[in-house]
């Protein structure tokens, strides 16, 4: 969502941000303009009295420091101001990365209301509220926090970066120089994202991970080192936004913490004002698409689960007990119930996984079946199978460099559970035979299914049977290699977001890259997925 902002609310809340600390408590409401005759006209009232608003409440507590900045957006702009659009003003486009998007949602209406006491927030948006009435849609409502010093839930400082004194105004104020527009001078543009964190992934990193992820010290606040250019940045490089002369260009943050520690909720809403939208935009680029393209934001996979708006988790079922942290491969033969326990091996996604035999957390000998599992995230490889096995109702909390591995022959069955986050594959298919995907869930993952591209002696064939899938926000279902005989076959499935069915490439020998095909015969079954 991007906004204009309208003037008289930002400058003050721009004249007190260098003499105060961070507000303990703002609000970000979101609101849509409902499709009714009155709606403009109770909208336009509604604005009128913000100013109103405000001062009824500042006569009852002076020092609370209420204020709410108010952004309009690009489609209800022209009836609620009846004036030209500020040049740069558009709706946001969600940024897509290789494996992430920051979306884009609707609004048509922000107001950032900042005061050092929640009722005051509360009292403000009841009143605004009752003159808006049904002229309105809620879109979205977040209650942020100051937490400590101005950390975020993370544990670091944020918003370090911000402009002080009259380098605010210089930065976050539109001039002649950047559009003529006399509704868009002395205005700002916002853009607000809400994300939601993985805490337990991200306590898992060691506070160095941490740091270089984030490219700062966490105890002290203390700048890292910038990475060489074709390297992995760090979140605090790649949001350093310059242009092709070597100028650095600022914008003004207000993010806030929000949660709750009953429901497991825990996130950052940021919002960012700037006279130039095209630096915002630049930033949200680099952070999912990666500079150079492909290293994205790390701080994003490390301890992003989504974006609230795009509400792409997996339902897991409830853990029975605590995390049990493996100190090796647990080996598993015949049956095995493990009665919704979830297991990780207590490393991150970092660890090296060149390691011989790598860091799974289960090894399924040949014709085991492995049911009601929890792999959780503090881990890097999850599960390796030797042979023909079964697995059911295993879910996969987040994919690092693997969630299942069929590294010997016999056929393979995959009933119930589910994944999310596969930077790569879901399932890697390493052995030959048929492996069975039934009534399983993906969700913002890479692939469900590779069969081996480039394995040592590879060969086939190898198939795959996907049935009743639910996806969502994946890239491929299927991978295959046509000249090795392999097939896919899907059927009774649906998805939101899915970019391909199936994909034959041509299977080749270790150390050799594996090409995409044209061919389409092997691929059987649907070819598009309709929604769930």
């Amino acid at each position: 969502m991007s906004n204009i902002v309208q003037l008289s609310q930002l400058i003050k809340t721009i004249a007190g941000y260098e003499k105060t600390s961070p507000e303990l408590s703002a609000t970000f409401l979101v609101l849509s303009a409902a499709n009714i005759p009155q709606a403009t006209q109770r909208i336009r009232l509604a604005l009128s009295n913000i100013s109103g608003i405000t001062k009824n409440i500042f006569t009852r507590h002076p020092n609370g420091k209420l204020s709410c900045t108010v952004g309009i957006g690009y489609d209800i702009w022209t009836q609620i101001i009846q004036q030209p659009r500020p040049a740069e003003l558009r709706p946001f486009t969600e940024v897509q990365g290789p494996k992430y998007t920051a979306v884009s949602t609707p609004g048509d209406l922000l107001f950032h209301i900042r005061s050092e006491r929640r009722d005051l927030s509360f009292e403000f948006e009841r009143q605004l509220m009752d003159i808006l009435s049904d002229a309105v849609t809620v879109e979205d409502e977040t209650v942020g926090f100051r937490y400590f010093d101005a950390r975020d839930v993370l544990g670091f400082v944020d918003g370090t970066a911000n402009p002080v004194g009259p380098d605010v105004s210089d930065t976050v104020l539109v001039t002649e120089l950047e559009d003529t527009t006399p509704t868009a001078l002395g205005g700002s543009y916002v853009v607000v994202q809400k994300y939601l964190h993985d805490l337990e992934s991200w306590r898992r990193l060691s506070t160095e991970e941490q740091e270089t992820i984030i490219g700062r010290t966490k105890l002290d606040n203390n700048e890292l080192g910038d990475a060489a250019p074709d390297q992995q940045k760090s979140h605090k490089s790649l949001t350093t936004i310059e242009d092709e002369d070597g100028n650095e260009h600022e914008i003004l943050r207000d993010n806030m913490p929000f949660g709750s520690p009953a429901s497991g909720e825990f996130g950052t809403y940021f919002i960012g004002y700037s006279k130039k939208l095209w630096v915002i935009e630049k930033m949200m680029e680099r952070m999912f698409v990666g500079n150079p393209p492909g290293l994205h934001d790390r701080i994003i996979s490390a301890a992003l689960l989504a974006s609230v708006a795009a509400g792409q988790t997996l339902n897991i079922p409830t853990r029975s007990g605590a995390i049990i942290s493996l100190p090796a491969p647990s080996v598993i033969s015949g049956v095995k119930d493990m009665g919704n326990k979830e297991y990780d091996r207590g490393r991150s996604c970092f660890t090296d996984v060149e390691t011989p035999g790598g860091h799974p957390v289960f090894i399924l000998e040949d014709g085991a079946t492995l049911s009601n599992a929890i792999i959780g995230a503090g881990q890097v490889e999850g599960i390796h199978c030797r042979g023909a096995c079964t697995l059911k109702n295993v879910w996969f909390r987040r994919v690092c460099d693997g969630a299942i591995t069929l590294k010997g022959n016999g056929n393979v069955l995959i009933e119930g559970g589910g994944a999310q986050t596969a930077v790569d594959n879901v399932v890697s298919h390493q052995g030959q035979g048929t492996v069975t995907i039934k009534d399983y869930t993906v969700v913002d993952s890479n692939r469900l299914y590779r069969s081996c591209g480039n394995c040592a002696n590879n060969g086939g064939p190898r198939n795959v049977v996907v049935q009743n899938l639910k996806a969502n926000d994946l890239t491929l279902i299927a991978g295959i290699n046509s000249n090795f005989g392999d097939v896919s076959t899907v059927s009774n499935s649906c998805g939101t977001s899915v970019v391909k069915v199936c994909q034959e490439f041509k299977g080749v020998q270790k150390g050799q890259e594996s090409p995409k095909v044209a061919t389409t015969a092997n691929c059987k079954g649907q070819v598009s997925l309709a929604a769930c």
